[in-house]
């Protein structure tokens, strides 16, 4: 129950400031930067690999990325970055309880 009243105390604090999601600590983050990269920060964990598809999973569900030659070129526990040709990024949001 302590985490959901600290997601809302955060969700309060962004809605009454005006301020951005990625203020939320541990917050996912993607981002598209072109047409062949994508990085994505905070994930949680990858789910499926191959050369048309990666699906990663985030705070908030699971980021799939589509596309041609798809490769995970710099992974560490906080950031990872895909490169390829990205045709399709999709989100699955998680159900919550």
């Amino acid at each position: 129950m302590f985490v959901a009243n600290r997601k809302s105390i955060w969700r309060n604090l962004l809605d009454s400031g005006g301020l951005e999601d990625e203020c939320i600590p541990g917050q996912s983050v993607v981002e598209l930067l072109g047409e062949n990269r994508v990085l994505i920060e905070n994930h949680r964990r990858i789910m499926e690999y191959d050369l048309e598809r990666i699906c990663i999973g985030v705070s908030y569900g699971v980021v799939s990325i589509l596309g041609r030659n798809l490769r995970l070129r710099h992974v560490t526990n906080r950031k990872l970055l895909v490169t390829g040709r990205i045709e399709r990024l999709e989100l699955q949001r998680r159900r919550d309880p």
